[in-house]
Order: C-alpha cells, then sequence, then structure tokens
C-alpha cells in the first residue's frame, strides 16, 4: 500500500507512556505537595499552584512528544487531564503534611 495514511501504531509503546506520564505526575504530585506545605502555602493559592505543576507537567510531555500526542498517547485527553482527580488526593494529602510538620508551630 503506497502512500497509506495509517500509520502503525505500537500499543505496548503507548501503554507503557501512558503508564509513564501517570508515574511523573503522580510524583509531581507528592513533590510538589510537599512544597506547598513547606512553603506555607494556604488557601486558594494552594490549588493555583497545583494547576501550574500540571501546566509544567503537560508543557514537558508535550515537548518531549515533539506535540506529536496522537502518536505516543491514546489521545489528546489522556494527556491533558490524565487522572487529575486521583492525583489532588495525593497533593493535597503530602501538601498537609508538609504544612503540618514545618509551619503549624509558628
Amino acid at each position: 500500500m503506497e502512500g497509506s495514511k495509517f500509520e502503525k501504531l505500537n500499543i505496548q509503546a503507548i501503554v507503557e507512556n501512558n503508564q509513564k506520564a501517570q508515574t511523573i505526575r503522580i510524583v509531581m504530585s507528592i513533590f510538589g505537595g510537599l512544597a506547598a506545605g513547606v512553603l506555607g502555602i494556604t488557601g486558594f493559592n494552594g490549588f493555583y499552584f497545583y494547576i501550574g505543576l500540571n501546566v509544567i507537567i503537560l508543557i514537558a510531555l508535550l515537548m518531549k512528544s515533539k506535540f506529536q500526542i496522537t502518536k505516543y498517547f491514546n489521545g489528546k485527553m489522556d494527556i491533558l487531564c490524565g487522572d487529575l482527580f486521583s492525583n489532588l488526593l495525593c497533593y493535597i494529602m503530602f501538601w498537609c503534611l508538609g504544612y503540618a510538620l514545618i509551619n503549624v508551630y509558628e
């Protein structure tokens, strides 16, 4: 088939890419939550910090995939907001932990 517009996709590689992206998001949620707690960020500013972290992760993943999302991931929504709310729970837990360890007794 000459000039076929369909490209062969390696499903195993796409699944591994999704798993790696999720691991990056979890680790950044944990360390971002600790950083927000240690810095003493409270209220909605902490959630803005979380949104900023996710934007940074999104930009890094887009740059790493050379802005060809569908070639390396399942779709646009997977890279835009994959497990956003479950990572939010990790972020909040470590945010509270970091804040309690450093800033409670000030």
